[in-house]
């Protein structure tokens, strides 16, 4: 009786097409490998493989569709013979691997390598996922990583994080040194607590209201004790971590050391206050919003703030002639400075200085104006002495030019008017035998105040 027979080789061809059907539909692509050659592979394979047939990959081996070496420096063909023979020992193996496709790309896969019964040997089943997707994506994490780690090592702002407590977890070089430690991990073995580094302890209660409240301080100024207890500037920005829970987890921040601006600040500042010329920064506009002493006491003001409150529109309250000013802007768009401009200006008490100006314009990154600044120099008294010594000149060289004594004495009296800024005048001289003074030469003076004033006792 053949019957018990016929069935079992019945079952076994059936059971041979259900895996034949498998292996040549499966998604993934699938090989068979036999005494560590290839002997069959499905259309998935040869996708990934980019080959244009099975007959160009038939007969070769797992090394033979490979780089020389493996991502871990291991030869290809020495790392190809122990995946194979775990395999034979355990009856499975699990590994990822670089293919190279036949194109020239690389492709890396995970193999799962089983022993399977066929045709009354013992073969190796090659089940492949293409992972080249992941592992592009773990190489560009791993790149992140690193440009992460070389930017946080040598960035020169300190960054650091702390646990609930204060205590630090973490730092980069920049904040050891900050600190005036060498390296971070001293800085972190001290058990270096950030709460207690403030040398203003109020700016340590307004940092924990800050990320109590907002989570967040950012751009806040404040001085720090270092390791020998000098005291560093520093621009801090901070924010809290918290749990599902609302539990903090940490702090993480950074530090710039902002010492020396915090010194240069505090030397402009001196030179501002303390400056003999005045010093300003105004708007496009004419307004003024920020101004030194000199320049307050130049207009006659007892404070900068004085100053500021009443020069809204500078070119109407304070320039003696508004054209001044059209012609400072012209320069200044043209140019971008201006330098030695003449202006003369209002005092408070309505008296009139002449003034001496410097000024640039201040661009921010887009080219936009942002404000003017300047220094101004009074010089109204090396004005009047210039123009005392100018009306002089022109006096003597108009006498050189006429016999008249008449002429003469109404050219001085026209030049005394001009040099002290009157309007009227007369010049009267003492008559021969008498005692009373006679106007000789008059200027601006009423028929009826000529006749009244022609004769004067001495």
């Amino acid at each position: 009786d053949v019957t018990p027979h016929k069935k079992v080789e019945g079952a076994v061809r059936e059971s041979e097409e259900k895996f034949r059907l498998l292996f040549e539909k499966s998604t993934d692509p699938a090989l068979l490998l036999d005494n560590g050659r290839y002997i069959d592979c499905n259309e998935a394979a040869l996708r990934i493989l980019c080959c244009p047939g099975k007959d160009r990959l038939i007969g070769l081996r797992p090394a033979d569709l490979s780089p020389e070496r493996q991502p871990d420096g291991a030869l290809s063909t020495d790392k190809a013979e122990e995946v194979v023979d775990v395999a034979s020992r355990e009856g499975f193996n699990r590994f990822e691997w670089v293919h190279r496709a036949f194109d020239g790309s690389d492709v890396w896969v995970d193999v799962s390598l089983t022993v399977i019964p066929f045709h009354g040997r013992y073969i190796q089943y090659n089940v492949w996922r293409d992972i080249s997707k992941r592992k592009l994506a773990e190489a560009a994490l791993q790149e992140s990583r690193q440009k992460y780690q070389c930017i946080y090592e040598n960035v020169a702002e300190g960054m650091f994080r702390t646990d609930a407590e204060g205590r630090l977890l973490s730092a980069n070089g920049a904040l050891a040194r900050m600190y005036g430690f060498a390296k971070p991990e001293d800085l972190i073995e001290t058990a270096w607590n950030l709460n207690r580094v403030y040398a203003r302890p109020k700016d340590r209660k307004l940092l924990n209201k800050l990320l109590e409240e907002e989570g967040v301080a950012r751009n806040l100024e404040t001085e720090l004790y270092t390791r020998d207890g000098s005291t560093r500037w520093a621009r801090m920005s901070v924010r809290v971590e918290k749990d599902e829970k609302g539990n903090i987890l940490y702090y993480e921040g950074t530090l710039e050391d902002i010492t020396e601006k915090k010194w240069a600040e505090d030397k402009y500042r001196d030179i501002f206050l303390n400056a003999t010329e005045g010093i300003f920064q105004l708007t496009p506009e004419g307004r003024c919003f920020n101004a030194n002493p000199a320049l307050a006491r130049i207009h006659g003001f007892d404070s900068p703030k004085d100053l500021i409150g009443y020069a809204v529109e500078i070119p109407k309250q304070l320039h003696v002639d508004e054209e001044t000013w059209r012609t400072y802007l012209d320069r200044m768009n043209e140019k971008g400075y201006v330098r030695d401009q003449l202006w003369k200006m209002y005092r408070k008490d309505g008296g009139v200085a002449w003034l001496s100006i410097n000024a640039r314009l201040v661009r921010d990154e887009t080219g936009h104006v942002l404000y003017h600044e300047g220094t101004v120099q009074d010089i109204t008294e090396k004005k009047l002495v210039v123009d005392q010594i100018l009306i002089q000149r022109d006096l003597a060289l108009r006498l050189a030019q006429t016999d008249n004594v008449g002429d003469a004495l109404a050219l001085t009296l026209e030049t005394a008017l001009k040099a002290s800024g009157m309007e009227c005048g007369g010049i009267w001289l003492k008559k021969l035998g008498g005692e009373d003074l006679e106007l000789i030469s008059a200027k601006g003076f009423s028929p009826r105040l000529e006749k009244k004033a022609r004769l004067l006792p001495a």
